[in-house]
């Protein structure tokens, strides 16, 4: 008999413990970074992979969602969200509500795109005195610091998505097209561009990526920094473009060594 009543005592406890492993973690707070919409599928896949691991790491789940860029940074200097998670390291400078996280996660090439057999040097002085009709995406914060000292303003112009610039080169409205390299060579292969000529004339410059969070969140920028730093000592990084790339040796907006 006391035995049975023993078993009948612990069963419960023991049903309860067995519950209790079998519950769910609690969900993770979640973090929501914006990013620019022309970024190519890709590119985006990769960044997503990448920092859903740091910040589940660092205790958050992320939430990533595309807009326009100008409407990306107006977000994000609110707070109506809580990051960007690609932008240039001189971008801080006209951002004061966002801190850059110290440690970027990749490179990438803002290159030049003409119809025409165009021949230029290469960087941003390049265009300096050539009499080209320059266009750039509307929003992105380093062709507008990059462009201007260098392009006459009766020579500059944006356009809102990348597919409009490259009608625009096609019909012979503009010289020379500017943006992010690999969200062109994306657009390029569509089958509206895919036998249109347009082709690559120069590298204006390669830059680093880095994700920044409103101020707000910074007693999280230096967690996330070891993050980003510990995947790319794992290979992480790297693996991550792999599964997205393949084993192309140069894809768009490849890691930096």
């Amino acid at each position: 008999m006391k035995r049975c009543f023993l078993r009948l005592i612990l069963l419960p406890i023991a049903l309860s413990s067995v519950y209790a492993s079998a519950a769910p973690a609690p969900a993770l707070p979640v973090l929501l970074l914006a990013g620019v919409d022309n970024l190519d599928l890709n590119f985006r896949t990769w960044l997503s992979l990448i920092y859903s691991e740091a910040l589940r790491r660092v205790g958050y789940q992320m939430e990533y969602r595309v807009y326009p860029a100008k409407r990306a940074s107006a977000l994000a200097d609110s707070g109506a969200v809580d990051g960007e998670i690609q932008r240039v390291k001189s971008y801080g400078a006209h951002h004061p509500n966002l801190l850059r996280v110290p440690i970027p996660h990749f490179s990438g090439a803002f290159s030049a795109y003409a119809l025409e057999p165009l021949k230029l040097s290469g960087g941003w002085s390049s265009l300096a005195d050539s009499g080209l009709r320059v266009e750039y995406l509307a929003g992105v914060t380093y062709c507008e610091q990059m462009l201007p000292p260098v392009v006459p303003a009766a020579l500059l112009s944006t356009a809102y998505e990348i597919k409009l610039g490259l009608r625009k080169l096609e019909r012979h409205r503009s010289d020379v097209f500017i943006d992010l390299e690999f969200s062109v060579e994306a657009a390029l292969q569509s089958d509206e561009f895919k036998n249109a000529g347009i082709h690559k004339i120069a590298t204006m410059e390669v830059v680093d990526g880095y994700a920044y969070l409103n101020k707000r969140h910074a007693d999280l920028v230096p967690r996330l920094a070891h993050a980003l730093s510990e995947m790319k000592r794992e290979g992480l990084i790297e693996r991550y473009r792999k599964q997205v790339y393949g084993d192309e040796k140069n894809p768009p907006g490849g890691e930096k060594k």
